[in-house]
């Protein structure tokens, strides 16, 4: 199996080649409970895509090994199994390849026109599945793992957008109350003080979009944006009670009511 292949498996995508499970929920809603997004999902797996000129069986088994995470983007399914040759490889469940009924190859077809198309016989893989390889290997990175970092980084990232943000508010109070005070040195300590309060809004920000880069949350950005503003102004207004403002603002982003609006957001988002 070439590293070509291992590259174009037929995973299903949500990326920028395309938006192989959207669609799948897309279908399954609009088919009035007669298909679930699952079994659209299967259909999808075991069908060649013609626009990204994808067959069902290209890539559908991959090394498994440190640079398994690359390789793998669509994990629903994948077992472990091994080659040919006995190496270990991480494969499609074979039962999710089966050619699907064909009034589910229709619907699809007519949803979709000729991008998708089914062989007559479900795909042989070249790979058979085994119980007997261990869980991880070593050295290997599996997407559930990478998850995991990516997920740890961005509460990372929070964390350094919050601390931040009350850093900034601290500093501005402080610089103010120096800058009521009629003597050089308070004068010299203020700016100090404001110039400190810019910089960690800097970085609040850079931390704040890394976290949206590593864990997106459209409901959270609306949300938190538009409590930072508010509070923000009302800092500006108030400089002395700028930290007040800022863990009440942090309060409020962690209530129910807004917890909930934020998942509204996001679901509708998806659809």
């Amino acid at each position: 199996m070439s590293s070509c292949a291992d590259a174009n498996n037929r995973q299903l995508h949500e990326d920028g080649k395309a938006k192989e499970k959207t669609l799948a929920k897309k279908l399954a809603d609009g088919s009035n409970g007669q298909y679930t997004q699952a079994q659209i999902e299967d259909a999808l797996r075991a069908a060649n895509n013609n626009q990204l000129g994808e067959t069902a069986s290209t890539g559908a088994v991959v090394p498994y090994d440190a640079k398994t995470n690359f390789r793998v983007y669509d994990p629903t399914g994948m077992m472990l199994g091994k080659a040919p040759d006995g190496s270990p490889v991480l494969m499609q469940n074979p039962a999710m390849l089966a050619t699907p009924p064909s009034d589910l190859q229709a619907y699809i077809k007519n949803s979709t026109g000729n991008t998708y198309s089914w062989n007559t016989a479900a795909p042989q893989l070249s790979g058979t599945p085994s119980a007997g390889l261990p869980s991880i290997l070593p050295g290997t990175v599996t997407p559930e793992m990478l998850a995991n970092r990516q997920n740890n980084a961005a509460d990372f990232a929070s964390w350094v957008s919050t601390q931040s943000g009350r850093f900034s508010s601290a500093a501005t109070a402080y610089g103010t109350y120096l800058a009521s005070q009629p003597n050089a040195v308070s004068q010299a300590g203020a700016l100090t003080q404001f110039g400190m309060a810019g910089t960690a809004t800097v970085v609040g920000f850079g931390a704040s979009a890394l976290e949206q880069l590593l864990r997106p949350n459209v409901g959270q950005t609306w949300i938190g944006g538009g409590v930072d503003i508010l509070t923000g102004s009302l800092g500006n207004k108030f400089p002395l009670l700028s930290p007040a403002f800022t863990e009440f603002g942090e309060a409020v982003k962690d209530t129910t009511p807004a917890i909930n609006l934020q998942n509204t957001i996001n679901s509708k988002g998806k659809k």
